[in-house]
């Protein structure tokens, strides 16, 4: 575990189970589900607070692609699903390589394997009294050019709280949890407005106009907002949980299959040596 503290705050960061964030306080408050506080041997990512969505988001649909005239398939790595879900940073082991008493940087070497790219992903914390900032990097270590996404999958407490999103369109997804095209976003899920979370049940990547969330709670704020590069959010709230999620992502889900142009899906081809990199934060105010 790698832990840093800034005044009233305080980050526990566990790189060894997918570079999670195991629980942070912002100001005294907590901002996320709390994960174990000790690794277990058959650790699962969805135990914590938040996992990394490296080197895409989503889901790849059977986890099959066309790339250079080959046939792609990747594992189902999350079952009973038949899809690949959220790429490898999540299920993987990261390095602490450089760390102080309020910043911390993780990165994961992924060498070739039935993704046919290498890639270094980084993530930086930084954790001031009322905010964390993640300036989270991908780059492209082999010798042509891969489809390339990042993103982060926070949790939040559902308990009363109140969620506001700038959503533009929808990424209605099938039976098989694999969306088409954007579409207009319906009334119910319509986050424009403030609405109630235990009143939503969604499972959807939206285009923003600005990757900017607002989540309001009796007594705090807390604002979750990205850079440009997080053109989508996804915003999930599972029946009969106690938590929620809104992740920031760069592309929707199924990018690579799409025949929409990359203006659209947002999936971004890095030629050799190039990086993706974005910066998210989250900050509270009482």
């Amino acid at each position: 575990m790698t832990r840093l503290i800034h005044e009233n705050s305080e980050l526990v960061l566990s790189p060894k189970t997918g570079g999670v964030v195991v629980s942070l306080t912002l100001d005294g408050i907590e901002i996320l589900r709390s994960g174990p506080a000790t690794p277990q041997p058959n650790w699962d990512p969805l135990d914590y607070g938040s996992f990394p969505l490296v080197p895409f988001s989503g889901r790849i649909a059977s986890g099959r692609f066309n790339f250079g005239g080959k046939h792609i398939l990747l594992p189902a790595n999350f079952p009973p699903e038949p899809h690949a879900i959220h790429g490898h940073g999540w299920q993987s082991e990261w390095t602490l390589i450089d760390s102080g008493l309020d910043f911390a940087e993780l990165s994961y070497q992924h060498q070739l394997d039935e993704w046919p790219w290498e890639y270094e992903a980084t993530q930086r914390f930084i954790l001031e009294n009322d905010r964390l900032t993640l300036e989270l990097s991908l780059t492209n270590k082999s010798d042509t050019a891969m489809p390339a996404g990042i993103g982060w999958h926070p949790y939040f407490p559902r308990e009363h709280a109140i969620l506001e999103l700038p959503t533009e369109s929808v990424w209605l997804s099938d039976e098989n949890m694999i969306p088409g095209a954007p579409e207009p976003v319906l009334a119910n899920m319509d986050l424009r407005s403030a609405r109630r979370v235990e009143q939503l049940d969604l499972d959807y990547a939206f285009d923003v106009s600005r990757s900017e969330a607002t989540i309001r709670y009796p007594e705090h704020i807390v604002t979750l907002r990205a850079d440009s590069k997080f053109t989508k959010s996804v915003v999930y709230v599972p029946p009969n949980e106690n938590y929620f999620c809104v992740e920031p992502v760069t592309h929707s889900p199924d990018a690579i299959n799409s025949d929409l142009p990359t203006s659209v899906t947002g999936l971004v081809w890095l030629k050799s040596g190039e990086s993706l990199s974005g910066r998210i934060e989250l900050s509270v105010k009482r």
